[in-house]
């Protein structure tokens, strides 16, 4: 199957493609002011079974929810031979930085029995790209639950982070990808 075909999400994304280098920083830098006039303050909707969760790290009982969440559904190969297997105490360093944002530490759960199904985190830094700081958010641990996936959930993950982090007034991001 044609890669390009695969991702008709990210083909249609402002952002690098595979394989681009970055030759001048400005010519990544949006005009905050035109994303502004376009961003709404409303959550994007999911499906009726389904509803948003800020999830709080700092809440033994949310991050234990966390780490199962990811420990069964997160970075698995295709044999099933091989799991990313992220502690407690690895989540809270990586995810509980000084520039933290809880509303950037997004959950999708169940609204019958309030299971967390889907997770995708930002997490604010300051990155030097040719000799600039460029502040940016670094998204990461998108994780769907496996009997979800192909329900088009993670696009929407990735376009409410993008609207929340567009809130807090930063523009640009990297993405870690996996397939």
């Amino acid at each position: 199957m044609d890669k390009d075909k695969e991702h008709k999400f990210w083909n249609n994304t402002p952002m690098m493609k595979p394989k681009e280098v970055v030759k001048e920083v400005n010519d990544y830098i949006v005009d905050p002011q035109s994303i502004l006039k376009t961003v709404s303050y409303e959550k994007l909707s999911l499906l009726s079974q389904f509803e948003w969760s800020d999830i709080d790290i700092e809440d033994p009982k949310q991050l234990e929810e966390l780490y199962v969440h990811l420990r069964d559904n997160f970075g698995e190969d295709s044999d099933t031979l091989f799991r990313f297997n992220y502690h407690k105490e690895f989540l809270m360093w990586s995810l509980n930085t000084s520039k933290r944002r809880k509303e950037l530490h997004i959950g999708v759960r169940v609204v019958s029995n309030k299971k967390l199904v889907a997770f995708i985190a930002g997490i604010p830094t300051l990155l030097t790209i040719h000799g600039k700081n460029v502040p940016l958010v670094e998204i990461d641990y998108l994780c769907i639950n496996k009997k979800l996936r192909g329900k088009r959930l993670a696009p929407i993950l990735i376009q409410e982070v993008t609207r929340r982090v567009y809130l807090i007034q930063m523009f640009s991001a990297i993405y870690t990808f996996r397939e």
